[in-house]
């Protein structure tokens, strides 16, 4: 078998330290994963709620709307003037 060249020696150092460094960075690059996706989730939650919320005054206000138009015609129909 032929011995390693220097060349060779260095460039199996610096691909284990490269190695080693993603190695090291995994768990890091996973929090900020999760914490990305954590962050994500309370944002959409926050716009799901106040969309809920405003769904909510359109309906009332609908109600009222379809109320107060029921009455008038319940009204017209038995000839009292409101």
């Amino acid at each position: 078998m032929r011995e390693p060249t220097q060349q060779t020696i260095w460039l199996r150092v610096a691909a284990g330290l490269v190695a080693a460094q993603l190695l090291i960075g995994a768990p890091r690059a996973h929090a900020n994963l999760k914490r990305d996706a954590v962050h994500a989730g309370h944002a959409l939650g926050t716009a799901g709620r106040h969309i809920g919320h405003d769904a909510k005054r359109a309906g009332l206000a609908i109600g009222h709307a379809a109320r107060a138009g029921g009455l008038a015609f319940w009204h017209a129909i038995k000839g009292n003037g409101r």
